[in-house]
């Protein structure tokens, strides 16, 4: 019994305080580091859940003309005898490029055919010339006859004021001749007076007389300066046409020559010459591609190969940053571009001629790119480039928990 009553009093005073209540007690710095670690926890999941993360995709590209660009080929195999252009010369539609003779060439490098063919391009430019000259020989002579003709017109109007005012002269000498004559019949004045008017008025007739073939003069003149003026161009256009004829055939004779061992190439388009490495004698390869024609004043665009995984991502209007090759970003930066079309259809590497190395399908990407900055940082045609296009953002939050989704969508 007393036993059981000193166990039972040393439980209760075994949870019994024997001053008051218990107090739990923790030291300042146990406090303090828990707290920090609940604000560090705190911040990391605001930064995993606020922060976005950019995905990219990094692409291969390269500058062109928006026009395109153009290869000019020879049509067959020869040796290069001349060249009538310099890299970054401007060109027209069917100027000579160069002048290729087919097989092979002599010592000397020259053919008989060749001397002949270039005695003959000198006699087209010298009646190109002739012709040129005929031209604005007939501009001068047909301003010369209109100014003729006006000169006439108004010698032709000044003579007929003239003989206007003769014969105002001539009526009032015609009244005091007859007045005159009755004052002689009245014997009222002498013959020698009579006389003197009656001369007078034979002198304006004969003043009459003269400006009235002066005049008629003057219209036969205008009249001749006139047909002259109207046939002009009918001389003008046979001599043109013989010239014409002519020149068609040292052309014919040209062409003659140039089938016979030389052949002339011509540009395509208008442009400017690009990547003209040949020189005279070398020798010519159909298969490789003379000389590049780029269009005059050419807008400079970027065009990338985007693999199909990112193509559903990329939208015109999206904005892309380029990396080019001939300027480093760690120094130059990178340069800001905007996409304006996205293909519809896949490309095959393997179908196209891309001056870049693809190893799987991918949709043409074409950019515009800031043209203030290509002037300032002088880009040119086939510079290549790394793009990162941004694909999409992400939290790290979604990022963390990405495969609990995925295996969520496919439950």
């Amino acid at each position: 019994m007393t036993s059981e009553l000193f166990r039972r009093e040393a439980l209760l005073a075994s949870t019994a305080s024997q001053y008051g209540d218990a107090l739990f007690y923790q030291p300042l710095t146990v406090r303090a580091m828990v707290i920090g670690i609940t604000l560090i926890f705190l911040s990391f999941v605001s930064f995993a859940a606020l922060v976005q993360i950019k995905e990219t995709e990094m692409v291969r590209g390269h500058l062109i003309p928006s026009a395109g660009e153009i290869k000019v080929y020879s049509e067959r195999s020869g040796v290069l005898l001349d060249i009538r252009g310099i890299e970054g010369q401007r060109v027209r539609q069917g100027d000579i490029l160069a002048t290729i003779a087919a097989g092979r060439s002599d010592e000397a490098g020259r053919r008989s055919t060749s001397v002949l063919l270039e005695h003959t391009g000198k006699q087209i430019a010298q009646l190109q010339e002739r012709i040129a000259v005929l031209e604005k020989r007939a501009l001068i002579a047909k301003e010369q006859s209109r100014a003729r003709i006006a000169g006439l017109s108004e010698e032709l109007a000044l003579l007929q004021e003239e003989h206007d005012v003769v014969l105002k002269r001539l009526a009032l000498a015609e009244q005091e001749y007859r007045s005159s004559a009755t004052l002689l019949a009245r014997k009222s004045i002498s013959n020698r007076e009579h006389n003197q008017v009656e001369s007078t008025w034979y002198a304006l007739q004969q003043t009459s007389t003269t400006t009235r073939l002066n005049i008629e003069g003057r219209k036969l003149a205008l009249e001749e300066a006139r047909q002259q003026l109207a046939l002009q161009p009918f001389a003008v256009q046979e001599e043109w046409l013989s010239m014409q004829s002519t020149l068609s055939q040292l052309l014919a004779q040209q062409d003659e020559l140039g089938s016979q061992g030389l052949f002339t190439l011509l540009a395509p388009a208008d442009g400017t010459l690009s990547n003209l490495l040949l020189r005279p004698g070398d020798t010519v390869d159909p298969r490789i591609p003379f000389t590049t024609l780029v269009p005059h004043d050419a807008v400079l665009e970027a065009r990338l190969y985007l693999p199909s995984r990112a193509v559903g991502k990329v939208q015109v209007g999206h904005e892309i940053m380029l990396s080019y090759d001939a300027f480093p970003y760690q120094t130059h930066g990178t340069f800001a571009a905007t996409v304006v079309n996205v293909s519809s259809s896949v490309m095959d590497p393997r179908e196209f001629l891309i001056p870049l190395d693809l190893n799987e399908p991918a949709y043409l990407v074409r950019a515009r790119i800031d043209q203030h900055h290509a002037n300032d940082a002088q880009f040119r045609s086939g510079m290549q480039f790394s793009a990162e296009i941004i694909t999409g953002s992400s939290n790290l939050l979604e990022r963390l928990f990405s495969p609990l989704t995925s295996l969520g969508r496919k439950l």
